[in-house]
């Protein structure tokens, strides 16, 4: 730390510089404890523990069996960024829970891959699913009986856990978004993206580039790009409310959640 002190790893305080000094009767606070699990491959850290008694409970049994599905557990990380935006974090969840923009916003880059404005959105306690067929998953499914069609293979899958974190399933590999407000501002956000491979074919470098050059083209560039414009026409006064369709529905329910959230962590 910056005065010198020193902490054990299981956060005790280990020394105090000049302690004499310090204080007259000794220190012994140690660091703040967190609840921190392995689950499905990855470190979760629940900053508020309180009721909950595992990441699988907070995820429930539905996320649960979703994410073991993906199989991240067997994932190894192939790239990563930082990203800082100037915009509120849950703008940034909006792409992923409504795919009316997908036509116009995606034109030059993944809207020929899919269908215009066709998704599956589901709630599961506090946190969303949503799937998005690929056409050649459509295309598949009209031309042969689905038992025999890996559903899973064409399917671009985005799990929104509340408060702050997305999985996305999209050919063969997962993207996690890390979304955290910033501590000062909250017109400004940061963005911890890390895109998982299958341990098996982690070799395949130049397949995981493209896959990481495009997902860096679309979401950052495009999806981000355009909740920094919504911010600014906030900030600016030029937007008073925002008008959400039916298609859109979920944004509406994924803001209702962290109201819910948030007031439910004031109250205690």
């Amino acid at each position: 730390t910056v005065h010198g002190w020193s902490y054990n790893l299981d956060g005790s305080l280990r020394s105090v510089t000049h302690p004499d000094l310090f204080s007259a009767s000794p220190c012994t606070r140690g660091l703040r404890t967190l609840h921190c699990e392995e689950r499905h491959g990855l470190i979760w850290v629940i900053p508020e523990h309180g009721e909950i008694a595992s990441v699988a409970e907070w995820l429930g049994s539905d996320i649960d069996d979703i994410l073991s599905t993906f199989g991240l557990s067997d994932m190894v990380e192939h790239a990563s960024i930082d990203i800082a935006l100037g915009c509120n974090w849950k703008l940034l969840t909006d792409g992923f829970l409504e795919i009316y923009h997908l036509k116009y916003l995606h034109r030059d880059s993944i809207a020929p891959y899919f269908p215009a404005n066709f998704t599956i959105l589901e709630r599961y306690g506090h946190h969303i699913a949503g799937w998005l067929p690929k056409n050649r998953l459509i295309r598949t499914l009209t031309e042969q009986r689905g038992d025999d069609v890996d559903v899973l293979a064409g399917l671009t899958g985005a799990i929104v856990l509340a408060p702050g974190t997305v999985i996305q399933w999209q050919a063969g590999h997962a993207e996690v978004f890390s979304l955290r407000p910033d501590p000062i501002d909250p017109s400004q956000s940061n963005v911890q993206l890390m895109m998982l491979v299958p341990r098996q074919r982690c070799a395949d470098t130049e397949l995981w580039d493209r896959n990481w050059d495009r997902l860096l083209e679309t979401i950052p560039a495009e999806d981000f790009a355009a909740a920094e414009d919504v911010q600014a026409n906030i900030a600016a006064g030029m937007a008073k409310t925002i008008q959400l369709g039916a298609n859109e529905a979920m944004i509406k329910q994924h803001l209702d959640i962290i109201e819910a959230l948030t007031l439910a962590a004031e109250i205690k």
